[in-house]
C-alpha cells in the first residue's frame, strides 16, 4: 500500500479482520515512528485496529530530521491558519486513501495526536463532513476557533427546561449544569455515556474508566460532604456526586427519566445542587458506586491526610464547590497542577 504521506503502520495480529483505523499524528519536529510507540499499549485494547502514523507533509523548520504539519517560526495567526489549512487538505487526502485501502467509513476512523498533531486532529474532526468515531487529543488546542463552523448538539427538552424558569442559577451553578439531565435525548444514538465535569483535572489514561462495566442505570462516586442530610434530611440517604458518572442511556430513555428529573426540580427546587439532588432522588437504590479514584474531591484531599495518602495518584481530581483553582483558593499540589496544565494550553 502507498499513501500520500510516508507512514509507520502497525497492523493487528495475522488473519485478524481490520474493523477500525487509528490515525496518530505526531508533534512539531517528530515523526510517525516516534508517536507509533503509543500503539504498544493501545493495541491490547483494540485488537481489530490498524494504527497508522504518518510523517508530516514537510520537514520541520528547526529540526530537519523531523517533520511538521505547519511552520511555527512565524507566529502570525493568519499565517499559521493558512499553513494548517494546507496540512488539513493533505491529511484529508491521506485519510481518504486509508478508508479506501481498508474499506472503512468515517465512523470507523479514530483521530489522535500530540501537541501540533493534536491541533490537527481537533481541526480535522470539527471540520469533517461526516463524524469520525472519536478524536483523542493530547496537549493541544483549536488552531483558530473563528475559522470553524462548529455545530453544538443539544436537546430540545433541555432548551425547553432552561426557558421554563426552573433552571436555578447561583455562583458556580449555571443553567448549563442541568444539561447532564438530558443526556438521553442529547445523545439519542448512543446507549452509554461517560460524563466528566469541566472543573476537573484528568491525571492519567482514562482507559480504566472507559472499560468499567456497569449493570445499573448509573455508576458514580459516593458523596461524602453531608449533601444527603442537607437535601433529604436523612443521614443515611445513599447519595452520589454527579461530577463524574457512567450512564446507561437506553435505561434513561426507556424509563423517561428526563421528565422525572424535571418534575422533581419543579416540585422541590431550588436546592443546594438541584440537578445532583434530582438525580439522587430518581436513582435512589438504582445506582452503583464507582471507585473513589475516578472522582476525588480536591478539598477533601486537603482536609483528610489519610485520603491523600491512600490516593497519591487519583485518575480524576474534582474541584467541587467554590474550591476552584481560578478562585485563588490554594489546594496543595492540585491547584498548582491545574494551573500548570492550563498554562501549557493557554500560554500568556
Amino acid at each position: 500500500m502507498t499513501f500520500c504521506l510516508n507512514s509507520t503502520i502497525i497492523k493487528p495480529e495475522s488473519n485478524t479482520k481490520i474493523k477500525n483505523a487509528l490515525i496518530l499524528l505526531h508533534g512539531y519536529g517528530g515523526d510517525g515512528k516516534d508517536i507509533s510507540m503509543l500503539s504498544i499499549n493501545w493495541k491490547r485494547y483494540l485488537p481489530n485496529t490498524v494504527f497508522i502514523c504518518p510523517n508530516g507533509h514537510e520537514p520541520c523548520a528547526i529540526n530537519p530530521s523531523g517533520f511538521q504539519w505547519f511552520d511555527l517560526t512565524n507566529d502570525d495567526p493568519n499565517y499559521i491558519l493558512d499553513e494548517s489549512i494546507k496540512a488539513e487538505k493533505k491529511l484529508n487526502k491521506f485519510i481518504n486513501e486509508v478508508k479506501s485501502e481498508f474499506d472503512l467509513s468515517n465512523s470507523e476512523i479514530i483521530l489522535s495526536g500530540f501537541s501540533q498533531g493534536c491541533m490537527m486532529s481537533i481541526n480535522l474532526g470539527l471540520t469533517a463532513d461526516k463524524e469520525y468515531n472519536c478524536v483523542i487529543g493530547f496537549s493541544g488546542k483549536i488552531i483558530n476557533q473563528e475559522n470553524l463552523d462548529i455545530n453544538f448538539i443539544t436537546s430540545e427538552k433541555y432548551i425547553e427546561f432552561t426557558e421554563s424558569g426552573y433552571a436555578f442559577e447561583k455562583e458556580y451553578i449555571t443553567k448549563n449544569m442541568h444539561h447532564r439531565l438530558f443526556l438521553g435525548s442529547t445523545f439519542s444514538k448512543y446507549d452509554k455515556v461517560i460524563y466528566i465535569d469541566p472543573d476537573t483535572i484528568i491525571l492519567r489514561d482514562v482507559a480504566p474508566l472507559l472499560d468499567y462495566e456497569i449493570s445499573s442505570p448509573i455508576s458514580a462516586v459516593v458523596e461524602y460532604t453531608g449533601m444527603s442530610f442537607r437535601t433529604f434530611n436523612e443521614k443515611d440517604y445513599p447519595y452520589f456526586n454527579n461530577g463524574v458518572f457512567i450512564a446507561n442511556l437506553d435505561y434513561w430513555r426507556k424509563e423517561n427519566l428526563e421528565n422525572q428529573f424535571v418534575e422533581w426540580i419543579k416540585e422541590n427546587g431550588p436546592t443546594e445542587c438541584p440537578e445532583q439532588d434530582a438525580m439522587n432522588f430518581v436513582f435512589r437504590n438504582k445506582w452503583a458506586p464507582l471507585p473513589l479514584t475516578f472522582n476525588l474531591l480536591a478539598f477533601k484531599l486537603m482536609e483528610d491526610s489519610k485520603l491523600a495518602e491512600n490516593y497519591p495518584e487519583p485518575l480524576i481530581v474534582h474541584f467541587v464547590g467554590n474550591y476552584k483553582p481560578w478562585n485563588d483558593i490554594h489546594i496543595p499540589r492540585w491547584t498548582d497542577k491545574w494551573l500548570s496544565e492550563y498554562s501549557k494550553l493557554f500560554p500568556q
